[in-house]
């Protein structure tokens, strides 16, 4: 994977979108102000609408994240001179899923603003085509019409989290259902839907993070199939019929040439009124040197 870096100015400077190969762009800030700011977003390859869009909403966002964090570690810094230096910011982007049609991403991103420990979140995105147009996906968008996304995967999360052990507001009931931010911060693979939590969302920031995976056949009747996630199911191709073959028609213009007859024997041609002498019938010639 390709690295090239964008220029960028104190938390409020404007950003150069990088032009070249796919790979990953990269955020720095100012040295010497106090903290340490590397940010990074993924840069796909330019292939159609789908990707444009999405190599434009991971910049800005990243550059949004990356402004946020410098504009308070500047402030931090200004009131609490003792922390200059310990203040960072980290974004690691990471490819879940990418089709022409279906594109999956995901960052983890890692800050550290003075405190016992750093914190650690995800940042997820995913593009697909809605109504033949390329679209930021929410997690209703792959449901069938009618169908509440939410509470469909609400339970399903909540079990597997429960069965990890380690979610401690799940087991003390502090958490009974997702809530609607937290559904959309899921990724798409081939074979389902991973949600994302970071520390202190499902349990104490020492349970650390969370990845729970939601196979779509635990939702194969609410899924539509027909919608973005389309290039996941491919529908069989139909073989086309083939015409039973017709034996060719003895007409004029396609004459059905006669059978031959066996052995060197040529057909005799014989007229409607011909009859052909029987050998025991017909009168003996006699020869030239036979007596009168």
């Amino acid at each position: 994977m390709k690295t090239f870096a964008v220029a960028t100015s104190l938390f409020l400077g404007a950003i150069s979108i990088a032009q070249g190969p796919p790979g990953v762009g990269t955020l720095t800030g100012e040295k010497g102000m106090g903290w340490d700011a590397n940010g990074r977003y993924m840069v796909l390859e330019p292939r159609g609408p789908l990707a444009k869009i999405a190599n434009e909403t991971m910049l800005r966002e990243e550059t949004d994240r990356f402004n946020a964090f410098s504009k308070q570690a500047h402030a931090d810094v200004q009131e609490l001179p003792e922390t200059a230096g310990r203040h960072y910011y980290r974004s690691k982007p990471q490819v879940s899923l990418l089709f022409p049609n279906l594109i999956s991403l995901y960052s983890t991103i890692e800050t550290f603003r003075g405190g016992a420990h750093p914190n650690q979140e995800f940042a997820t995105t995913n593009f697909g085509m809605v109504a033949k147009k390329p679209t930021r996906l929410r997690l209703q968008h792959l449901f069938k019409p009618g169908v509440d996304a939410v509470q469909t995967v609400s339970p399903l999360v909540i079990e597997q989290l429960r069965a990890t052990g380690r979610a401690a507001y799940v087991h003390d009931q502090q958490m009974k259902e997702l809530t609607p931010e937290q559904a959309e911060s899921f990724v798409i693979t081939r074979s389902g839907l991973t949600f994302l939590f970071g520390p202190d969302v499902v349990g104490p920031h020492a349970a650390g993070s969370f990845q729970i995976k939601v196979p779509f056949t635990a939702m194969k009747d609410q899924i539509d199939p027909d919608g973005p996630l389309r290039p996941l199911f491919p529908r069989p191709r139909k073989k086309k019929a083939t015409a039973p073959k017709v034996a060719p028609k003895n007409d004029r213009r396609n004459p059905v040439p006669a059978a031959r007859p066996r052995g060197n024997v040529l057909p005799q041609r014989q007229t409607p009124n011909s009859k052909v002498p029987d050998r025991k019938s017909a009168p003996r010639v006699p020869s030239s040197g036979s007596r009168g």
